[in-house]
């Protein structure tokens, strides 16, 4: 029986891994019926599972994630259990399920496998029961070879009704009930209610006889918890196995056995040695020496996951067997590797996709809606694909939709340390943000500081600043009015304009340089050049003039005196612009 199937347009052969001499190891994902030849390492566990449920009602397996529950199951009891005309009918509840009770998920299941075994049953009536259907008086089953069939019916990864279920509590204690009704053979308090009503009501079954068997498998860390329902189930845990990791010789045996081909028995032993290794180191470090064989414990879905990477290898290199360079190679990270491979090349929302939604806050794997992956997560068809062709996702139909899931509880804890080391990352992005926020802050406020003082700074200098050009202008003032007392208007002019040149708003030295312009006798003073005057400039004193004429020449004169002073300064031409330098002491000419 294959039932895992994937959808989005490829056609069937290319919907799982191909498992054939050349590729007989599924990696992660579980060994189906059709490669039973290639499941090896559990000959006793599988003929004693088969007598455990050919014993009784109800059978338990149990065991830790990774141990390949589904694997014993599918490639491994179901082949033989047909033999013994037992029908197989594989049931994964989905716990979240609202539209229905969730025993009706076992009825639909149970014909799926009717139409694809071309089983010949009864049809169900309006209105019928799954546990009325099978305590029908005249119920018979016929396979195609004219068997009488049995049907048994296996509730695998049942520990979602405990973890996933926990989002749907109702229907979780209807599914309580309604279980216990069918493995204890007691008739549903409803039937009792109509039985009690009219005596017509239940003539046509059989309500003593059981013709049909139920398996339950899960985690064995929620074996506390399935006992806990132990007052409904009183039988559920007195026919159980639990599943152990492999011996060594178990896992030789899934080597070599599998693929003598790709692995002699040097390169198997060296094999099942190194996962044993990996597994002692927590997959941490080089390889530990696990010591003898016969003490090897050995992770199924591990040494599956590392002989599919080495066989890919193997190929990738042109090799026609294994060899200790190729796994020297391989290295103790291989799930991690396996994963980073799988979502390294896709954009950020993928992986952030598998790591909110197909992976509970604790690390449980949980199946999530196609259609909202690709609404909400704009997750497309061709991703899909990828991650279904990678091994990392598995896509099944769900009544009419289909459902992604991680494809191992192997994954989930290299998949939560993955993402809880994306929110680390974040959350010191969101911590550098907020202190360079709090820095700019800081350093805005400190230079909203620093230029209100530098502006107390400025207004304090720029108010010295004028307090002394005041007393310079008040000072030269002074000197200017001595000077007119003195009849020397040339003196008073020049310290005016020293005056006006401190402070141009100085309404005293305006009045006065009018006063002496318009009301004092000028001395002729007698400037000495054969042609016209061009430009005249005061020094910065006002001690001394420096004119510029057409003679072709320019000339410095001493106010007081008169009198040039030195010779004059010789162009080429007439000089049409005079300037002094601000300390006095050089004089600047321009000539053309």
């Amino acid at each position: 029986m294959i039932i895992t199937h994937v959808v989005l347009d490829e056609p069937k052969e290319a919907q799982r891994s191909r498992i054939d001499a050349e590729n007989p190891w599924p990696g992660l994902e579980p060994f189906d019926e059709a490669a039973e030849q290639f499941f090896n390492g559990r000959r006793g566990e599988t003929a004693e599972l088969r007598r455990l449920v050919l014993h009784a009602p109800l059978t338990v397996l149990f065991g830790a994630s990774g141990l390949g529950k589904t694997s014993l199951l599918q490639a491994g009891l179901f082949p033989l259990l047909r033999k013994d005309n037992v029908l197989p009918v594989y049931v994964r509840l989905d716990v979240r399920d609202r539209m229905a009770p969730l025993i009706d998920q076992v009825k639909h299941a149970m014909l799926a496998q009717f139409d694809l075994q071309q089983v010949e049953a009864p049809a169900f009536q309006q209105g019928e029961s799954l546990w009325e259907w099978l305590h029908r008086g005249d119920l018979e089953l016929w396979s195609q070879q004219n068997r009488l069939l049995t049907p048994l019916f296996v509730f695998d990864q049942f520990e979602e009704v405990l973890t996933l279920g926990a989002e749907n509590p109702e229907a979780i204690t209807r599914l309580r009930v309604d279980l216990a009704d069918l493995i204890e053979n007691r008739i549903p308090a409803e039937l009792v209610g109509r039985i009690h009503a009219s005596e017509s009501v239940g003539s046509d079954l059989s309500l003593n006889s059981q013709r049909y068997k139920v398996l339950l498998s899960f985690r064995e860390d929620f074996l506390p918890a399935v006992e806990g329902w132990k007052r409904d189930l009183p039988s559920i845990m007195r026919n159980r196995l639990r599943l152990l990791p492999m011996s060594g010789e178990q896992a030789f045996e899934a080597v070599h056995t599998t693929a003598p081909h790709l692995a002699d028995e040097a390169i198997a032993r060296a094999i099942v040695r190194f996962v044993a290794g990996v597994q002692a180191e927590g997959m941490s470090g080089s390889p530990a020496d696990p010591g003898s064989e016969t003490d090897l414990a050995v992770e199924p879905a591990l040494l599956s996951l590392v002989c599919h990477g080495l066989n890919k290898r193997r190929k990738a290199q042109g090799k026609s067997a294994f060899d200790r360079a190729l796994l020297r190679e391989t290295g103790p990270a291989i799930v991690s590797d396996f994963y980073q491979n799988a979502v390294g090349d896709l954009p950020e929302g993928v992986q952030r996709f598998i790591e909110t939604e197909l992976i509970t806050e604790r690390g449980f794997r949980k199946p999530y809606d196609i259609d909202d992956a690709r609404t909400v997560y704009k997750v497309s068809d061709h991703q899909l694909r990828l991650l279904v062709d990678r091994r990392l996702l598995r896509i099944e139909p769900y009544r009419g939709t289909e459902r992604i899931e991680l494809t191992h509880d192997l994954l989930t804890p290299v998949v939560r340390k993955h993402r809880d080391r994306q929110r680390e990352k974040e959350s010191r992005r969101r911590q550098r943000r907020w202190l360079r926020l709090a820095l700019f802050s800081v350093i805005g406020l400190g230079a909203l500081l620093l230029a209100s003082v530098m502006a107390f700074l400025y207004r304090d200098a720029r108010d010295a600043a004028n307090l002394a050009e005041q007393r310079l202008a008040a000072g030269a003032f002074r000197e200017a009015t001595v000077r007119v007392s003195q009849n020397d208007a040339a003196g008073a002019l020049a310290f005016l304009a020293r005056a006006l040149r401190s402070s141009r708003s100085h309404t005293g030295a305006r009045a006065l340089v009018v006063d002496v312009l318009l009301n004092r006798r000028w001395a002729q003073t007698i400037i000495l050049h054969d042609a016209s005057v061009n430009a005249v400039a005061w020094s910065p004193d006002g001690t001394r003039v420096l004119t510029g004429s057409d003679d072709n020449t320019a000339r410095v004169w001493d106010v007081r005196t008169r009198q040039p002073v030195g010779a004059p300064l010789e162009h080429q031409d007439w000089v049409l612009a005079v300037a002094w330098s601000p300390d006095g002491t050089r004089v600047l000419t321009g000539s053309g």
